[in-house]
């Protein structure tokens, strides 16, 4: 009997690593096929609804997949800005499902959870007030604002349903990892390089997209790494060591910089002998020495990280000026949520309203003022708390989307790569070994 129950099982793990394969590979073909022309993105895009018969597992990756082809290479694929609404559409569709699905959470999660959603919705409910009679594009901004709480709260609502029977960590690492090892090939072509010519961007649409990209890659792998996901931890280190290349070769120091700090972190954390543990301080103390050196390598880690001015910032002192200025206008109540302050008011609602804030803490401040800002903090500081009583190794999913957006603000962008932080903190509330998936 015992022998049949592992034959069985050999089988459905089998069936299961089949089904999985095939489904990889009708991803790549959505994607090629959606590359094509606007009939074919449309075509695809529709299509994609048919992994709803997923349930809220469809939803999620739908929700994903869509934000994937999103951030392609124009060079590659046809920007999926042509598509605008339908776009918008299929996301709100999912994220409303997936909402209503919270009627089948267990009772824990909803205990868990409900804390969560009332600080969330106060939050949304002071920068509903805020943006309705501060702002100057009142519509856009509430726009904005409901369209970030609806995807949020759906993608939270589905990995907390779906995470015991799917494993959400490895699924999301195989498509960052086939975003970042599939762009390899590019690092000698043009095609690579389409954005300035000299930074890399890979199959992303931006050298600084590609940076973040890989950045939270390199958080999906020590996650992975911490959990036993991997068969050799070498192999881990060296997608770390391939990662961190191709961030450099990107130029983005947002990204280099979040994964060097996730890295110091997990050296912090990791579980080790003390001996080896001692090993590893000693060589960041010794290269923390070295930075302090006169060498043609210090020369070159300046001039990448400080990009030919004085200081770190010179480059982003335009966009933080200007939430500066936004911020100084209402300090408490703030200008409006993810919208530019323009010098006339308008309920006009319009896609063309483009706001690139550069920093989280001074977004926040600046959309909410002071008041905003502390409604942020306390549903950001619950779902912390909440991962960090689970799972000590919550902590970099969590941060991943934290530090990327000290750089490259795009926490709050559902349009963008939003989807991608919502997923990693919904993660980093329910870290833990599915029951089935593998």
């Amino acid at each position: 009997m015992a022998s049949r129950v592992s034959v069985d099982g050999a089988r459905g793990y089998q069936l299961l690593v089949k089904r999985e394969a095939v489904e990889w590979w009708g991803i790549c073909f959505f994607l090629l096929f959606s590359s094509l022309n606007i009939a074919t993105l449309m075509i695809s895009m529709v299509l994609s609804l048919v992994l709803l018969w997923q349930k809220e597992v469809g939803a999620l990756k739908i929700l994903n997949l869509l934000t994937l082809r999103t951030i392609l290479n124009p060079g590659v694929a046809i920007a999926i800005e042509n598509l605008q609404g339908l776009k918008w559409g299929i996301i709100l569709l999912c994220s409303v499902y997936l909402i209503l699905c919270s009627i089948r959470l267990r009772t824990k999660h909803k205990n868990e959870l409900v804390k969560i959603f009332i600080a969330i919705l106060a939050f949304a409910g002071f920068n509903f007030f805020s943006s309705l009679f501060f702002s100057t594009l009142p519509t856009i901004a509430i726009a904005r604002l409901v369209s970030y709480v609806v995807v949020f709260v759906g993608v939270v609502v589905g990995v907390t349903n779906t995470y015991q029977r799917f494993d959400w960590v490895a699924w999301l690492y195989r498509m960052f990892a086939m975003m970042v090892f599939f762009s390899i090939p590019l690092t000698i072509l043009p095609l690579g390089y389409l954005r300035n010519g000299h930074a890399f961007q890979g199959f992303t649409n931006h050298p600084n997209m590609f940076g973040i990209i890989v950045a939270m890659f390199v958080a999906l792998i020590i996650t992975k790494l911490r959990v036993g996901g991997f068969r050799s931890p070498k192999l881990a280190y060296i997608a770390i060591g391939i990662a961190l290349i191709m961030g450099v070769i990107s130029k983005s120091r947002t990204g280099v910089i979040a994964i060097i700090v996730l890295v110091l972190f997990h050296v912090i954390f990791i579980n080790v002998p003390l001996r080896k543990k001692g090993l590893m301080y000693s060589i960041i103390g010794l290269a923390l020495i070295y930075l302090t050196l006169d060498s043609p390598l210090v020369h070159e880690i300046e001039a990448f990280f400080f990009k030919g001015h004085y200081h770190l910032l010179f480059s982003r002192i335009p966009q933080l000026e200007g939430l500066v200025a936004n911020f100084m206008l209402n300090p408490w109540f703030g200008s409006g949520f993810a919208v530019p302050v323009t010098s006339y008011r308008t309920f006009a609602f319009s896609w063309e309203f483009i706001v690139e804030p550069g920093n989280l803490i001074l977004a926040v401040l600046s959309y909410g003022g002071i008041i905003g800002a502390v409604f942020f903090s306390a549903y950001m500081s619950m779902i912390y708390c909440l991962g960090r009583a689970k799972s000590r190794d919550a902590f970099w999913m969590y941060f991943a989307p934290i530090l990327i957006s000290m750089g490259e603000m795009v926490f709050f962008s559902s349009n963008n790569i939003g989807i991608f932080c919502y997923m990693f903190l919904a993660l980093s509330l329910d870290l833990s070994t599915p029951k089935t998936a593998k």
